[in-house]
């Protein structure tokens, strides 16, 4: 399933998010590294499109197609968007690693969500790799360059108009 957009809370501390949610927790979260941390995400993929490729196959098509794997943060804006969200698979959060081979994963058992970790060289024919096609971090000097690009954009208009005599 796709999604347009999601918000992402990377505020608020993971424990408090994962608690909240309800989500099983078996990580340590301090050894895991994030390729990411953006405020929101952008045409995001939850996975069913990557079923049955290992989170290493899925990087490389994610980098092929200008996009990247999902983090554990992203990972739980799109629970939060879409809690039945593992009713047809689980999925593998590649932009959450720890060391050189694992990545964070979340599944399904006994009705509550679960998060851990899986070899990224591994598959299974229910596991996919979410992703999103880009990103945006609000920040203020981010905030300034859409407000230019607006502006520039309202110029452009106004002139199309006066050649146009619309």
């Amino acid at each position: 399933m796709k999604y347009k957009s999601l918000k992402v809370d990377i505020k608020t501390p993971l424990e408090k998010q994962l608690k909240k949610l309800g989500v099983v927790n078996y990580l340590d979260l301090s050894q895991f590294a994030h390729s990411h941390q953006e405020n929101e995400i952008f045409d995001v993929e939850d996975g069913s499109e990557m079923l049955g490729k290992s989170p290493n196959e899925c990087m490389e098509k994610f980098f092929k197609s200008d996009r990247r794997g999902l983090t554990i943060y992203e990972g739980l804006a799109l629970l939060r968007k879409n809690p039945k969200v593992f009713g047809s698979h689980f999925i593998d959060l590649c932009g959450s690693r720890r060391g050189g081979g694992d990545v964070a994963h979340w599944w399904l058992s006994g009705g509550r969500p679960e998060l851990g970790w899986s070899w990224a060289s591994g598959s299974g024919a229910e596991w996919g790799s979410a992703s999103c096609g880009s990103s945006l971090k609000l920040e203020p000097r981010n905030l300034e360059t859409l407000e230019s690009r607006v502006l520039k954009l309202e110029k452009f208009a106004e002139k199309v108009e006066k050649v146009l005599k619309i």
